[in-house]
């Protein structure tokens, strides 16, 4: 019976060496120092990472994920150019699954990514559709950005004194506490248009903007909040927030604030139209300054 008992162990651990084995294997799609290049594949199951000044664009139908934690699926860095054109018929689908990483990732002075027709899903904590850092720049147009992971989770984000980040008709959605639809910090510049931001969650931000410098400006945009304490727009830290041409700012929960400012933080609306639906709501809250 022993004898029986070790023979089963051992085929058992041999069945599961071979399967692993056998699994597939995918590692990330690594493209350096190349200039004019065409992704080759519809499918790129671990991400992309494009680097060393390369140019590179896509042709035809295109599918990236990633199921790595703090791995985006696209990534360009290092003073490289992407191009992503996605049909009518043929949208761009970016993915991933796990925490903080991001659909698309700008990274670094000189590094740029031009996009259209995206739609862009994360799921994971602290996850985000679109993010430009360092003095990237990213301009997305006609795309759809969901990110739903457990909590702080983001739509579109840039962080740094000379990243710039472009959006044109855009359907984001945001959900779990702490999510931001539209998030702009350290300097950085924000400009989104005809777009339309949605969040749900505790503490939701639409659009949040925070340090000196920071410049978020909004055209014909809706912006609605659903949750408790959550935010249309809200600014801090010496902040800029400008929005405009028949723009649109509901909240629907107790103590969300369709604005608030605080921190020396400027805030101009105009043309635009601001609702809030929940107990002790307001249109506009200014938190008085510290003593």
């Amino acid at each position: 019976m022993q004898y029986q008992k070790i023979a089963k162990q051992i085929i058992r651990r041999f069945a599961l060496a071979f399967l692993m084995q056998t699994e597939p294997v995918f590692s990330i799609e690594t493209i350096e120092n190349k200039k004019n290049y065409i992704l080759d594949k519809e499918t790129y199951n671990e991400g992309i990472d494009i680097k060393g000044q390369s140019t590179v664009e896509n042709q035809g139908a295109l599918s990236v994920s990633t199921r790595s934690k703090k791995t985006p699926a696209i990534k360009v860095n290092e003073g490289s150019t992407l191009t992503l054109k996605g049909a009518d018929n043929k949208w761009i689908n970016v993915t991933t699954s796990e925490k903080k990483s991001f659909g698309l990732l700008a990274s670094g002075s000189g590094t740029e990514i031009t996009a259209n027709k995206m739609d862009i899903n994360t799921k994971g904590e602290g996850s985000g559709g679109v993010k430009a850092e360092y003095d990237a720049g990213i301009i997305i147009n006609e795309s759809k950005i969901t990110s739903e992971g457990e909590g702080f989770s983001k739509g579109v984000w840039a962080t740094g004194k000379q990243s710039n980040l472009i959006g044109n008709y855009l359907k984001i959605k945001v959900k779990g506490k702490e999510a931001r639809g539209v998030s702009a910090q350290s300097g950085a510049s924000v400009m989104i248009n005809g777009s339309v931001i949605r969040g749900e969650g505790e503490d939701v931000n639409g659009i949040l903007a925070s340090d000196k410098n920071t410049n978020v400006e909004g055209n014909n945009l809706t912006v609605e909040v659903k949750g408790q304490e959550g935010h249309g727009v809200r600014a801090y830290r010496e902040a800029t927030v400008n929005i405009q041409n028949n723009s649109v700012i509901r909240t629907h929960g107790a103590f969300s604030h369709a604005a608030m400012l605080f921190d020396k933080a400027t805030l101009n609306i105009s043309d635009s139209h601001l609702k809030t639906t929940g107990a002790d709501s307001a249109i506009l809250y200014i938190d008085p300054p510290k003593k």
